[in-house]
């Protein structure tokens, strides 16, 4: 069942506004009537449960109690990740939203897919971050970057991220000699991580040599070979199970 998310305190009496997008899905998808209950997330990240209202000609919801505590924090992970094919893109996304990604940042990379008018594109990933944020019954939305380069990300892209925190830099390369990605071999005092995952094909020679040079470290996910997008959920819950938290 979605959960609506306020982003205002109710009033003294428990009443507060839904947007008009919110409220159309409430009362046309979801076909709540005056007097149905449905589920909010406060500012402040507790659920509650409300019921909808008519004030005169303006429908509203009045908090009928609350239902739980915050949700969890979100994921310390900047996912750098190759331009993929776009419906794979939002499907990523989506699944990223629901890890509670901190962070993601798409790369034009040597293999990446290459898109025009990509402002009006992103307008598209936001809207599937809010509705995953929705379904997920998060509070917090990830970071979304707009495309950039890897010698960019890597020169400065990256360091709003770190800021002061003990991050660890993996990057995914399929059937290479290294590591296979598994929370045994990977060290236990990081604060964050930054993971790059390259398109299909995976990175290029320079590249590679780009994230060594920048203290990048190599995994292997195994002899199998997997989508980019596969790769990147298979890392993302390699690190939630570590529940690696600043």
């Amino acid at each position: 069942m979605p959960v609506f998310r306020l982003a205002r305190l109710p009033d003294a009496s428990g009443h507060f506004e839904l947007s008009a997008e919110d409220l159309k899905h409430l009362t046309r998808v979801l076909r709540r009537q005056i007097g149905d209950r449905f589920e909010v997330r406060l500012p402040s990240g507790e659920k509650a449960e409300a019921i909808l209202e008519q004030n005169r000609k303006k429908l509203r919801g009045r908090i009928e109690r609350i239902l739980s505590d915050a949700p969890p924090d979100l994921l310390p992970v900047c996912l750098a990740i190759g331009l993929i094919r776009w419906p794979r893109l939002e499907w990523l996304l989506e699944k990223a939203t629901e890890f509670g990604v901190e962070r993601v940042s798409p790369l034009h990379l040597k293999r990446s897919q290459n898109y025009e008018n990509i402002s009006i594109k992103y307008k598209r990933l936001e809207k599937i971050i809010q509705e995953s944020l929705k379904q997920c019954e998060r509070l917090q939305a990830p970071q979304l970057d707009a495309p950039q380069t890897l010698k960019q990300f890597l020169k400065a892209g990256e360091s709003g991220f770190i800021a002061g925190r003990a991050v660890g830099k993996i990057f995914l390369q399929e059937r290479a000699k290294a590591p296979l990605l598994n929370p045994h071999d990977l060290p236990q005092d990081r604060q964050a991580w930054i993971v790059a995952v390259g398109p299909e094909g995976g990175f290029v020679d320079d590249e590679i040599t780009q994230l060594r040079d920048h203290d990048y470290k190599a995994y292997s996910l195994g002899s199998a070979v997997y989508r980019s997008e596969t790769a990147a959920l298979y890392a993302l819950a390699t690190l939630d199970g570590m529940r690696v938290r600043p």
